[in-house]
């Protein structure tokens, strides 16, 4: 869906509100605690550590993924931090794991300035050691053998399939399930 004018307002008060030009963006998840506004930057370190406004924050902000075009990428991958001792902006996609949940939050909401799309979540995964979601480089053959490897390795049935056609969000978060583990939710564009 395209509100190009709209959206464009939307995301230039919010670098204007927060004195930011790498605010790009907001991801919202209705009738859930993520309503995040999302940046992106030369590296994919300094927002693990910093504020909308560019201070020092251990709870860091949300931010896309550097290597990645936002207007032309069939792959988007957003970061942000969950913690047990403090309001974090992924903390609640830990609540994926139960699959009910998933069942009621089916929908990703991403609005930059050029596009407001709707994303459908198909696969909840735990990655521990291996990160193949992290790839953002594709040919037509090995698009699709990774959408199915990312469905794969769901930890539930999402019934949502995906072919070589798709684009798709990619959510990472630290898991609280294993040590040093990453929870990521996979979505694709309806």
């Amino acid at each position: 869906m395209l509100l190009t004018a709209l959206n464009w307002q939307t995301i230039v008060s919010y670098q204007k509100q927060y004195n930011n030009e790498d605010i790009i963006g907001k991801i919202t998840i209705k009738d859930t605690n993520i309503d995040e506004i999302v940046t992106k930057t030369r590296d994919n370190a300094f927002y693990l550590n910093h504020s909308l406004t560019k201070e020092n924050d251990i709870k860091g902000s949300v931010f896309a993924d550097y290597r990645i075009n936002l207007y032309n990428a069939k792959k988007i991958i957003l970061y942000g931090h969950n913690s047990k001792k403090y309001e974090a902006s992924f903390k609640d996609l830990e609540k994926y794991l139960d699959e009910d949940y998933y069942l009621n939050h089916k929908y990703i909401n991403l609005l930059t300035k050029l596009y407001n799309r709707t994303y459908e979540i198909f696969s909840v995964a735990i990655y521990k050691n291996d990160y193949p979601y992290l790839k953002t480089q594709f040919n037509k053959d090995t698009w699709l053998i990774h959408l199915k490897q990312l469905k794969a390795k769901s930890l539930y049935d999402t019934k949502v399939l995906v072919d070589d056609d798709d684009e798709i969000l990619v959510l990472q978060t630290c898991s609280k399930v294993y040590d040093n583990s990453f929870l990521v939710i996979s979505a694709k564009l309806r």
